[in-house]
């Protein structure tokens, strides 16, 4: 990636090829850069299936026309406290994390993927009290990529 510092673009390498974006259309459209951890990229660069699997990390002009900026899932609505979400009543989705090995191109949360977000859990007292309290709720999934690494990588 090569910054024109004149016009404020960055030549962004786009499936169908390089273009120039401005960070502002990045930032309104919801697209992501191409990340992925070492180990994720060379997953897909040996795997024999790396024309498949380009598609799920590699931008694609495709993004402009359909941006993930939508809570297409109804997680505002369902947060009880923040980075804690009960929808259904037997199942709790606790946002550990707004890292993850890979940005996925089809991911409903780039809203707040590698952003600073309230929407991430910080007080787990307060998560395991609401848990406590709700008898009915007989698993908690934890979500946002792979926390364990996020955390190391934070760390550095």
């Amino acid at each position: 990636m090569k910054t024109d510092r004149t016009n404020r673009t960055e030549l962004i390498k786009f499936i169908e090829g390089t273009r120039a974006v401005a960070p502002s259309e990045l930032q309104a459209n919801s697209i992501t850069r191409y990340k992925v951890t070492e180990f994720y990229r060379e997953q897909i660069t040996n795997s024999g299936y790396r024309d498949q699997l380009k598609y799920i990390v590699e931008p694609s002009f495709e993004e402009f026309k359909s941006p993930g900026n939508l809570d297409t899932s109804g997680e505002h609505d369902n947060t009880i406290v923040p980075g804690f979400q009960h929808k259904y009543a037997e199942t709790g989705l606790l946002l550990v994390t707004d890292r993850c090995a890979s940005y996925c191109r089809y991911c409903f949360r780039k809203r707040i993927v590698g952003k600073d977000s309230e929407e991430i859990a910080t007080d787990f007292a307060q998560v395991a009290q609401y848990i406590g309290s709700h008898p009915e709720m007989t698993n908690v999934l934890l979500s946002g990529g792979r926390p364990i690494h996020a955390q190391h990588c934070q760390a550095r």
